[in-house]
């Protein structure tokens, strides 16, 4: 008993709170002081299989509050769950963060996820504090704070999967005129580890060592006319991947300015980034290009991932004819890598497709897609392959879906049907062996049928289904049905749902077994804010070609939930 009280209790301690939502002082007149909002449940389950999963076999409950306080309209959400099973916990601390707004200024504070661009400050959490200021034309703000703990590793302890880190804090700073859809911003960022003498030396043995990173980039955004917008950014990053590396021994343009910025030695490298788009936005055709230009290294400190390494550019057209009933999407790109020649391979990749909707005909909706992606893998440094072996790789991908939907006398007839194909395949120019090439080719179709009784609050649904996939080894593929009916009791307090499906399942075009699954689903609304649920799941697998042993799984739950 003192073992589940002390287990209750740490579990309590080790509560995860989310982040708190900007709050608007200007509406805090007419917000409560206190609120409290949430939820509770309790629950029992039962899990019996004779997979090799004896672990999660067994009876399990769980028990979980969920409270919202409320402050004025800032909201702090609380998880507390017991459990007889192993409980983990995501966040197993506390992050509070709030981001207060009084007519044109904002204030944050605690751990928030602030966008100044996406070379800069891109939504990186950082706990510490900052402010937005944009009265009239001035767009100005301030970020400033840790963005990663401190990690030390005792050196005494063997500690393959651990991986020190040194505190990590960063500033950022933005200056702009114009508004939402005009402006033009400056975005700097200067981020720094910090470390001592007898964490440098751990860390070394790791081969992590201390960063540092300045990046300022310019960032336009026009509008011009109702019909053009503009969107570029560009970016310099300086970046020190180990702050104690010798000094440089020669000089290099700017290097008074820079050294003034960052801390520079033979580990500093100098990278650049560029982004820019442009649409055109008519009545009923729209169009954007993109260009992005990454070199291999750029980095940032503010960012969390960058592709790096690529230069694109992509043209995405879309048009819409008969007031939106028939819609055209495309889009052509090209991709291309190895900027500086240094790999000794070069990718070049090709993506086009065609999405289409038409709804031209009553009660009639068909969409289709076709999507390609290629991509030649070109050996630009023989000399450093004992072989050739430039490859080709090709993903295409084609789909349909038609639906047509019936109304009368407030019934509802639904009646389905889609398709979906997609082939995989590396082929090699020079490998007559064809060890290197590869191909898979899947398919699906899915036809369904489903019907609504509105006044009796019956309903039925039916659905057949294929999957088929094959590649150089062998073939898998399976045929099924599935039935369901749901029928609504007592003004909807009552609600109950049975389904059932068979399949039949097939290796190498040869019968490999079937397998069945019944799933009952029942929940009742036992007074306003009460609801309890029963969930039941059945599924047995036979098999006659693989030398597997059969599969039967019991799933069943029984839940109650309160909302206060």
């Amino acid at each position: 008993m003192k073992t589940k009280a002390k287990k209750l209790i740490f579990i309590f301690v080790l509560f995860s709170t989310q982040y708190v939502y900007c709050q608007d002082l200007s509406n805090i007149k007419g917000s409560k002081p206190f609120e409290l909002k949430g939820s509770f449940s309790a629950g029992i389950s039962s899990i019996n299989s004779t997979r090799n999963e004896k672990a999660h076999s067994g009876l399990f409950y769980t028990t979980s509050i969920a409270p919202v306080f409320k402050f004025y309209g800032i909201e702090i959400p609380v998880s507390v769950t017991f459990s007889n099973r192993q409980t983990t916990f995501q966040q197993p601390f506390n992050r509070y963060g709030a981001s207060i707004k009084y007519k044109w200024a904002k204030a944050h504070v605690g751990y928030r996820n602030v966008f100044f661009s996406d070379y800069t400050l891109a939504s990186r959490t950082i706990v510490g504090g900052g402010f937005e200021i944009n009265p009239s034309i001035l767009r100005v703000g301030f970020m400033m704070g840790k963005i990663n703990n401190k990690i030390e590793i005792n050196n005494n302890q063997i500690d393959e999967v651990t991986e020190p880190k040194f505190e990590r804090k960063i500033m950022a700073f933005k200056l702009g005129l114009g508004k939402s859809n005009n402006y033009f911003d400056i975005n700097v960022l200067k981020g720094s580890d910090i470390y001592s003498p007898a964490q440098l030396d751990s860390n070394r043995k790791k081969l992590v060592t201390p960063e540092e990173n300045f990046v300022a980039s310019v960032h336009i955004v026009q509008k011009i006319y109702k019909y053009f917008n503009i969107d570029i950014e560009g970016a310099g990053s300086f970046y020190t991947k180990n702050k104690v590396s010798p000094e440089m021994e020669y000089d290099f343009v700017g290097k008074d300015i820079v050294s003034k910025l960052i801390k520079t030695n033979i580990s500093t490298q100098a990278n650049y980034a560029i982004k820019g788009k442009f649409d055109i936005q008519l009545n009923q055709f729209n169009t954007s290009l993109t260009y992005r230009y990454v070199m291999p290294d750029f980095k940032s400190m503010g960012s969390y991932f960058f592709n790096t390494d690529i230069r694109e550019i992509a043209i995405n057209p879309s048009a819409s004819f008969i007031k939106g009933k028939i819609n055209l999407a495309g889009q052509f790109g090209l991709q291309h890598n190895n900027l500086t020649k240094r790999k000794i391979q070069t990718s070049d990749r090709v993506i086009y497709g065609l999405n289409m909707t038409l709804s031209a005909i009553k009660n009639l909706n068909i969409s289709a897609y076709f999507n390609n992606n290629k991509t030649e893998l070109v050996n630009v440094q023989a000399d450093r392959l004992l072989d050739s072996f430039n490859l080709t790789q090709n993903n295409l991908q084609i789909g349909t879906m038609i639906t047509y939907m019936i109304t009368k006398n407030s019934n509802n007839q639904n009646i389905s049907m889609s398709f979906n194909h997609n082939n995989f395949e590396i082929l090699s120019l020079y490998d007559p062996s064809n060890t290197l090439s590869f191909n898979n080719v899947s398919n699906s179709v899915v036809i369904s049928y489903n019907y609504k009784w509105k006044k009796s609050k019956l309903g039925f649904g039916s659905q057949i289904n294929y999957f088929g996939s094959s590649n150089n080894q062998n073939s898998t593929s399976r045929i099924g049905l599935n039935i369901n009916a749901n029928k609504s009791f007592y003004k909807t307090k009552l609600n109950v749902r049975l389904g059932i499906g068979y399949a039949f399942n097939y290796l190498d075009h040869f019968a490999d077994g079937s397998s069945i699954r019944t799933t009952f689903n029942l929940g009742y609304a036992l007074a306003k804010k009460h609801n309890i649920s029963l969930q039941t799941d059945i599924f047995h697998r036979n098999y006659k070609i693989q030398n597997k042993l059969n599969v039967n799984d019991y799933r069943s739950s029984l839940r109650y939930v309160y909302n206060f």
